[in-house]
């Protein structure tokens, strides 16, 4: 026999369950957000510090720390960039091998 409750009102186990799995969701979040700030930090401040010293010796300091900071430019415009790119190849191949049963 099934079930005759109403469908449309959620169990008040599955409401503890989707809170607790948005918990998750936003801890993953927090913790990935916080990785990338501070990696873009890191990177920020070796650009300033120690990049233009390093890999631009054969240039004057100035340049060679606006260089550094061109390359970290460069590299936060490319994160969004790749992940649209990656991104749509990553569906449709999910979604090729969701429907093809590989």
């Amino acid at each position: 026999m099934t079930d005759t409750r109403d469908m449309a009102h959620p169990r008040a186990e599955d409401a503890v369950g989707n809170r607790r799995q948005l918990r998750r969701v936003y801890f993953a979040s927090l913790i990935g957000t916080t990785v990338e700030f501070y990696d873009f930090i890191v990177f920020g401040v070796a650009a300033s510090l120690v990049f233009g010293q390093v890999f631009f010796e054969s240039t004057s300091e100035s340049l060679g720390t606006i260089l550094s900071f061109a390359i970290l430019a460069i590299g936060y415009a490319a994160r969004p960039l790749g992940g649209i790119i990656f991104g749509h190849f990553g569906t449709g191949w999910a979604a090729s091998r969701r429907c093809c049963g590989r």
